[in-house]
């Protein structure tokens, strides 16, 4: 799951691999149990949220994470959130997870996935909302 962390994430269903062969064939779209799957991880957190209150667990544990492999420096490919301009035909000075070796030096390489062209419209409309939201920020810079 690339993107923003909310309901413009984007899973990459061509992405996805099992001893090599890959769920989708090329071409092919996600269907009904692929979107459906997507849907259960965004809304996840809030039907955590509507039993208990807030998420802070599923935070510490990939924070603890992050900060283990920054010190570390383990070198590891990691989903973090970092600048994407240029990424899958983004302009904006936009920040969304993507797959990233992340070292001692924080991140040392981005990997450029192969997308689809819907993948890639997708990741494009999670970057214009997260644009969208801090363009503001930007223009009293």
């Amino acid at each position: 799951v690339i993107g923003e962390h909310g309901y413009s994430s984007l899973a990459v269903w061509s992405s996805v691999q099992n001893g090599g062969v890959k769920l989708l064939p090329p071409g092919n779209e996600p269907g009904d149990l692929e979107n459906a799957i997507h849907s259960e991880v965004v809304n996840a957190a809030g039907v955590v949220i509507a039993k208990k209150g807030y998420t802070n667990w599923a935070v510490g544990m990939a924070c603890a994470e992050i900060a283990e492999v920054v010190l570390g420096d383990l070198r590891l490919v990691l989903p973090v959130s970092t600048c994407v301009r240029g990424y899958a035909g983004v302009a904006e000075d936009v920040f969304l997870s993507v797959p990233c070796v992340v070292g001692s030096k924080g991140v040392i390489r981005v990997f450029d996935l192969e997308l689809t062209a819907s993948e890639t419209a997708l990741f494009k409309k999670s970057a214009s909302t997260v644009w969208d939201a801090q363009k503001e920020v930007w223009d009293r810079m």
